[in-house]
């Protein structure tokens, strides 16, 4: 999936699939406890290789996890990766087409728990996002930006720091959301106003992207 010179690839998050792994990948998945979470890391590491090849790459380029435990990418590159139970998503983008990028997917029969929706949700935004579900989209997109602004730089920064203005319509093409996120965080990075939210179905996960514009 191409959006906007944003390359997005999937990858079945499968027990082996460290197999395909090498270099410090290798050496990281090695230290992982279970076959589930090494198949997920390297499903993750295998969409990000397939999507810097679309962007004309060459191939086999490892994406190795810093000290910060975000993605390390290419010189001029910008992109994030994220995997739940089955599937991994990776989206990259050459750097004049994005100052920075945050992915999260996620099940859709995934349930929070009544704390952590607490958290998710503030009053104002339970107003506009409703019905079943309405946490679990909001924690999608949230991450999204979190993930977004910790690669310039954000502290460590929490949910009610970001307020959603809307959810629109699920479909397989993505849909804007509006959101704000808090004048310190903002300036923490640089920014003056808030990434551009994306979210949408993909078969029965919901993914969510945040950008930057270069």
């Amino acid at each position: 999936m191409l959006h906007q010179g944003i390359v997005i690839e999937y990858q079945a998050a499968e027990e082996g699939n460290d197999a395909l792994l090498f270099g410090p990948e290798a050496e990281y998945v090695r230290s992982l406890g279970s076959e589930s979470r090494k198949g997920e890391f390297a499903a993750g590491r295998i969409a990000a290789r397939r999507a810097l090849e679309q962007l004309g790459l060459q191939k086999g380029i490892a994406v190795p996890r810093s000290e910060t435990g975000l993605p390390e990418w290419p010189k001029n590159i910008v992109g994030s990766i994220s995997h739940t139970r089955g599937l991994a998503v990776a989206a990259a983008a050459k750097s004049d087409a994005a100052a920075a990028l945050g992915v999260d997917i996620e099940l859709s029969t995934r349930a929070l728990k009544g704390a952590l929706e607490r958290r998710v949700l503030s009053e104002e935004e339970r107003k506009v996002i409703r019905g079943e579900g309405a946490g679990l989209l909001a924690f999608c997109a949230k991450e999204a930006v979190y993930k977004c602004l910790a690669s310039l730089g954000a502290p460590t920064f929490w949910f009610r720091e970001v307020t959603l203005k809307n959810m629109p319509p699920l479909g397989e093409n993505p849909s804007q959301i509006d959101c704000e996120v808090t004048e310190g965080i903002l300036k923490r990075c640089g920014l003056e106003k808030p990434p551009e939210v994306l979210i949408w179905w993909h078969k029965e996960f919901i993914v969510s992207l945040a950008r930057v514009y270069g």
